[in-house]
């Protein structure tokens, strides 16, 4: 990760001046994504620095989130569109807008460790009828706007995200610390038991374990739309050649899954179990158990346009 040098807000360039002063203005369309290379700096070179007297008027202030009026909840970088908040972002009196810190000090181009086989670029993605928007390859989410991309690999990477650190822990899914592993070699996900060269991957060389991070906190404790009772995750029950209770496939007994806590022979792939439309998202590890009514309607009709309402 490259370092970044710290200026003072007066030299600092507000992204939405520096897309207007940008040297090459160099645009591309991949895969019917609109990207606007942005090779300018992100700080006037010197105090003499003229032909920006327009930028300059887009005065920098950086500023605490204890001094911050509006809510957090409500707070959208203007740069990369995101609502993830740090511990400092910079204001600009004449946009109105808040900026992440990381978003006004980002380097033109930079080396990434999640990506340092290429060089990655900064550019904007512009948005539009049949543009389509790519997704962070660190979070998921639409890089709209600002982002790094190499497009040598078509990786997209937003300026936040290529903040974080390179390894992840999640004592329940893994006793050791978890690092990158920037290659994609078509490796099986233990957790998953799916191969996505599409999701980032993680692995602890001492247990030759590999996750995909999309998998390193999946919820252990859910009830999910096909089942009566509630599913746990586990590597090690031992299998009974079910198939998944959601797809009808298969289930690798090396892989994660989701198995019935009250001993139902009923089992689901992990990534069928946490499908939008088959788990709600919420996690009950922890939660109470449900009381089972023996009526699970409120109601029974008795006779015709007559109910009698179960108390």
């Amino acid at each position: 990760m490259d370092s970044v040098e710290h200026f003072p807000p007066s030299r600092l360039i507000c992204p939405a001046m520096r897309i207007k002063h940008n040297k090459n203005s160099l645009r591309k369309i991949i895969d019917k994504s609109f990207y606007l290379v942005i090779d300018s700096s992100y700080y006037f070179s010197n105090a003499g620095d003229d032909g920006n007297n327009s930028a300059r008027s887009h005065h920098m202030s950086l500023l605490y989130w204890c001094n911050n009026k509006e809510s957090e909840e409500n707070f959208r970088c203007g740069s990369c569109q995101c609502r993830t908040i740090g511990t400092t972002y910079y204001f600009c009196n004449e946009c109105n807008l808040g900026y992440h810190k990381e978003c006004v000090e980002s380097p033109p181009l930079i080396k990434s460790l999640f990506h340092p086989k290429h060089h990655l670029q900064l550019v904007r993605i512009k948005e539009g009828i049949g543009l389509q928007l790519m997704n962070c390859c660190y979070c998921g989410s639409s890089t709209s706007f600002f982002s790094y991309y190499c497009f040598i690999c078509r990786f997209s990477l937003g300026i936040v995200c290529e903040k974080k650190p390179t390894f992840l822990s999640n004592k329940k899914m893994h006793e050791h610390v978890l690092n990158y592993f920037p290659r994609k070699n078509n490796l099986i996900c233990d957790a998953c038991g799916v191969v996505d060269n599409e999701s980032l991957t993680y692995v602890c060389l001492q247990c030759d374990f590999i996750v995909h991070k999309s998998c390193i906190y999946l919820p252990f404790v859910i009830r999910i739309s096909r089942h009566d009772h509630r599913l746990s995750f586990t590597f090690s029950h031992p299998s009974k050649n079910l198939s998944c209770g959601v797809c009808r496939q298969k289930i690798g007994e090396n892989y994660g899954k989701y198995f019935c806590v009250k001993g139902c022979t009923y089992e689901v792939h992990s990534k069928c179990a946490t499908r939008r439309d088959v788990w709600n998202g919420i996690e009950l590890e922890d939660e109470p158990e449900e009381e089972v009514y023996e009526s699970i309607n409120s109601f029974e009709v008795i006779g015709d346009g007559i109910i009698q309402v179960n108390l």
